[in-house]
């Protein structure tokens, strides 16, 4: 099976079908992401979902346990990214969709810096190889976890400046 993300869309590849790409509309229209009420409480509980794997990644990756820190990192962000979207008024239901939405909503209205976007999209990608194909590495794994350090801070701040956004 090959992957493939793109900065300007999201590239799906299976083998043996032809690739797809996802933009926001077709993850709205296929119902991947949802509309629903704008709701600060729910971002910040997102937010402390991204401090707790965060925290489980680094408990992981100081007992040498590259595989896991690399999934919870990732799942940091991903926390992280939801509460974005939930400032918005966005629900995910696919993970690509997080990251294509998190693209259209902050990253296309400078709110977000593109290498946010990098980070959830690696991450997506390096959590799959962990998981899925069991490479992993500490490399991977300590840079990870500072992308979900990084994402999470900023995520906080714009949480805190909800109003501005």
């Amino acid at each position: 099976c090959t992957r493939k993300s793109r900065v300007s869309g999201i590239r799906l590849l299976k083998a043996g079908k032809r690739s797809m790409t996802l933009d926001f509309e077709g993850c709205l229209a296929k119902n991947k992401l949802v509309k629903v009420r704008p709701d600060k409480d729910i971002a910040l509980s997102e937010l402390q979902e991204s401090q707790n794997d965060l925290k489980g990644a680094e408990q992981d990756f100081a007992q040498k346990s590259w595989k896991w820190a690399t999934d919870k990192a990732y799942y940091s962000m991903f926390h992280a990214a939801r509460g974005l979207l939930y400032l918005k008024g966005y629900k995910e239901q696919s993970h690509i969709c997080l990251i294509i939405a998190i693209k259209e909503l902050f990253v296309k209205e400078g709110i977000l810096p593109q290498h946010y976007l990098e980070f959830l999209a690696s991450g997506k990608l390096r959590r799959e190889d962990a998981i899925y194909a069991s490479k992993y590495s500490e490399e991977i794994a300590k840079a990870h976890i500072g992308g979900a350090k990084e994402f999470l801070k900023k995520a906080r701040e714009l949480v805190s400046s909800q109003g501005h956004m």
